[in-house]
């Protein structure tokens, strides 16, 4: 038996002006990009300054 949703108008506006919600895979992308950039920051800095 298939079932539909209903959501009225202003709980749709209300749901969209909250804006997306970062997902489990979406916070790990940005760890890993992170890390990364922090990564290469520090070994540019170090060879920048001579060290």
């Amino acid at each position: 038996m298939r079932q539909n949703l209903y959501f009225s108008r202003s709980e749709l506006k209300e749901w969209i002006k909250e804006g997306k919600v970062k997902t489990v895979a979406d916070c790990a992308a940005n760890a890993e990009t992170y890390l990364k950039d922090n990564r290469l920051g520090v070994a540019r800095k170090g060879k920048a300054n001579g060290v």
